[in-house]
């Protein structure tokens, strides 16, 4: 075990007295948000504090400049619309707590206020990709990607995202950062955000009319037919691929799993290339213009994935 990530100090003076050898972490979830928070973290034996996520750039900038203590943050994944480490939504509503990976995610559901109905606590996902070549000046001594209970290939990606743009000298960054872009849009998350370190974090976190995942968009629906659509595709789809249709005014209609792809000729296909017209079997109300995304895909090599708790 090269480090222990701990959230309650409790625990973190536990392991200190009785395993005073133990590199200790300071988990996102002790909400640890100034200078004077890490310090004092470090007087306590913990080497690296991992920082809240609701820090702004300049925030997390000022903390570098006064502090001594490794510094990690995250970069990429799901954003808690509470404080990480501090709801007790999921207690409440689900009975597990928000910790040890239990989260029920009471968030994400449709919730209604007079008249309006909407997904008003369901942020969408964090990506700091384009403010990369900035953070990597900091004194920063990580980047964390979440990766709990994501598919393998949504993690690979992700990561070979990040590490394309890290790697780069300063004369390749932008060059890389567009290739990197372009990676991102092969791993189906929720629409993206800068989160706190954006401009505008108020406009940008929350996208009320929309509930999960926004995705790759991979094709358009070209004609309706009885228990299947004819799709004009963009980007390949596979059977076991899950999509989700958006409505020609933005909202979220089901989604479904790819079982079928037929061309033209109504030949079973093992996968739909880009600019060719195919067709889906699916039921379910859909209009000629509607876009397909992708949500997720056939985990190609699932193997054995137990939870990791601790962040």
């Amino acid at each position: 075990m090269d480090a222990l990530i701990v959230q309650d100090p409790g625990i973190l003076y536990l392991a200190r007295r009785y395993f005073p050898t133990l590199t200790l972490h300071a988990s996102t979830l002790m909400a640890i948000h100034n200078s004077a928070g890490v310090n004092r973290l470090g007087r306590l034996g913990v080497r690296r504090v991992v920082l809240a996520r609701e820090l702004t750039l300049a925030e997390i900038k000022m903390v570098a400049d006064r502090t001594e203590a490794e510094l990690e943050i995250f970069v990429h994944g799901a954003l808690c619309f509470s404080y990480s480490g501090l709801c007790l939504a999921s207690s409440f509503r689900g009975g597990h707590g928000a910790l040890q990976g239990r989260c029920v995610q009471p968030c994400r559901l449709r919730f209604r206020q007079g008249a309006k109905a909407g997904f008003f606590f369901s942020c969408n996902d964090f990506c700091a990709l384009p403010l990369l070549p900035q953070l990597k000046r900091l004194r920063l001594a990580a980047f964390k990607i979440e990766g709990r209970m994501k598919p393998p290939d949504y993690v690979a990606q992700v990561v070979k995202a990040y590490r394309r743009v890290l790697d780069a000298s300063p004369d390749e960054e932008q060059q890389a950062l567009k290739e990197a872009q372009q990676q991102l849009l092969e791993a189906p998350a929720r629409r993206l955000t800068r989160g706190f370190l954006g401009d505008h974090p108020g406009q940008e976190v929350l996208t009320p009319h929309r509930s999960g995942a926004s995705g790759l968009w991979v094709g358009t629906i070209r004609a309706i037919r009885e228990q299947s659509i004819a799709v004009m595709v963009r980007h390949e789809i596979q059977p076991g691929d899950r999509l989700r249709v958006e409505s020609n005014d933005g909202k979220e209609k089901s989604a479904f799993r790819v079982t079928q792809i037929l061309s033209e000729k109504d030949e079973n296909l093992p996968a739909a290339v880009p600019g060719n017209q195919v067709t889906l079997t699916t039921a379910g109300h859909y209009a000629v213009g509607e876009r397909l995304f992708k949500v997720a895909g056939k985990v190609k090599n699932p193997g054995s994935r137990r939870p990791r708790y601790g962040a």
